[in-house]
């Protein structure tokens, strides 16, 4: 099987996890590193009390060379084989559609998947409450096992760019 992400050197995830979360950020549009920055001192500490939910940052990888030193520094960046300098109209359905095959492919015990966006703020341990209620309603109802589940802003994007 193909790779479809590159992965930081310690990528395991906690056992049993809850659930992994992909930031998507991108290289070079605006001022993505500071927003990246922010989150690394505000929301994303609070990652090891959450209840088992793993975060990356999701960039596209392919021709990605300023994020590099980034990377290896702070190893929390999952880049998928996707081009880095994609435009707004595909690139956020490659980062997608790359994200979900890498997530499944490294860490298939894990039945939730979640997408954000390097713009919000998150509560990862009321997310992680949140998500242990749903599984729990789920396992009462007539749900052998929990499904798998994508969680998160859902955005719709399509391959037409001659539409807007």
């Amino acid at each position: 099987m193909t790779p479809v992400c590159s992965l930081p050197l310690d990528s395991s995830l906690p056992s049993p996890s809850l659930a992994v979360l992909g930031v998507f950020s991108v290289e070079s549009h605006g001022d993505h590193e500071s927003k990246r920055n922010i989150i690394r001192e505000t929301w994303l500490p609070s990652v090891a009390s959450s209840g088992q939910i793993s975060a990356f940052f999701v960039l596209r990888g392919q021709g990605a060379n300023s994020t590099v030193r980034e990377a290896q520094q702070h190893r929390d960046i999952i880049f998928v084989d996707a081009p880095a300098k994609a435009d707004r109209k595909t690139g956020p359905l490659y980062s997608l559609l790359n994200w979900m095959r890498c997530a499944v492919q490294t860490w298939p015990e894990v039945s939730l998947v979640g997408k954000a966006d390097d713009d919000v703020w998150i509560n990862l341990p009321g997310t992680a409450e949140h998500l242990r209620g749903s599984l729990a309603r789920l396992q009462d109802s007539s749900h052998p096992a929990p499904p798998r589940m994508l969680w998160g802003i859902m955005e719709t994007f399509g391959w037409n760019t001659s539409s807007v």
